[in-house]
């Protein structure tokens, strides 16, 4: 009946409130219809106390911590596998792009608990790379910079490093993506009249710096040419100067030092 099912939905809600387990007795989901059946009831109250909180307009902090009451029943059977990412999938396309934000981050700390439910990791993998691609696809390019980043550190942290969507099998390269600098004598003279502003902002620069840097988009470009001994050491040579700056800075968040060089 119908008080049954309304019960059972606002008992999950009442767990996702208050940070508990979710028990469902069978005066709420009968197991007399098969544990299949069972299974696929309690993923529709789960779904259903979802839409609850949508349409209550409920913060990203209580559609979470619905989705991380889910992660039990999952893992133990007592609900589909797919319940959480399901779940994810429901709140990330009813949800604004900042509520998005929020909600995704719950993803990025709980990836292991969204696929520990598959027997077989490549298969939720692929569901998440789903989520994630649609997702990306309605953010802007020019204002959701961020957001876009955190997408693709995340697919490529989930990710195995043979996997085929991150691989160039056809080795088809982007012959257009042509980029132009200027030579250390321009790029002299253009900084010149700055220089005094650039010290005092205590940014230094390095022209060494600044032409490895982007000799290295030419490699990017024709990597075929790495194929002749002298343009692979020119290339590493390269590689190791700009990789050795890159390590001397911590992330964002560490302390580092102030200086920092413009390319």
């Amino acid at each position: 009946s119908l008080q049954p099912c309304l019960m059972a939905t606002e008992a999950i809600l009442q767990c996702a409130a208050n940070g508990t387990e979710v028990e469902l007795s069978e005066e709420l989901i009968p197991a007399s219809s098969g544990q299949t059946e069972r299974r696929a009831d309690v993923e529709l109250h789960f779904r259903a106390a979802l839409r609850t909180l949508l349409r209550r307009k409920a913060s990203a902090q209580e559609i979470n911590a619905l989705i991380r009451v889910s992660f039990k029943p999952a893992k133990d059977g007592v609900a589909p596998p797919t319940l959480p990412v399901l779940l994810l999938e429901d709140a990330l396309d009813c949800s604004t792009v900042a509520e998005c934000e929020a909600v995704f981050e719950l993803l990025e700390k709980n990836v292991d608990s969204f696929l520990a439910p598959y027997d077989n990791k490549r298969t939720g993998v692929i569901n998440l790379l789903r989520i994630c691609t649609l997702l990306k696809k309605r953010l802007s390019k020019s204002q959701h910079i961020v957001f876009r980043g955190r997408i693709l550190l995340f697919l490529a942290s989930v990710s195995d490093l043979a996997d085929k969507s991150g691989l160039n099998l056809q080795s088809h390269f982007n012959m257009s993506n042509d980029t132009t600098f200027e030579p250390e004598e321009a790029a002299e003279a253009i900084l010149q009249s700055d220089r005094e502003s650039l010290n005092e902002a205590g940014v230094s620069v390095d022209h060494v710096f600044y032409l490895k840097l982007w000799t290295l988009q030419a490699y990017f470009h024709r990597p075929n040419s790495c194929a002749e001994r002298t343009e692979w050491d020119k290339f590493k040579e390269a590689a190791e100067k700009v990789l050795g700056v890159f390590q001397s800075y911590r992330l964002e968040g560490s302390s580092s030092t102030t200086t920092t060089t413009t390319t």
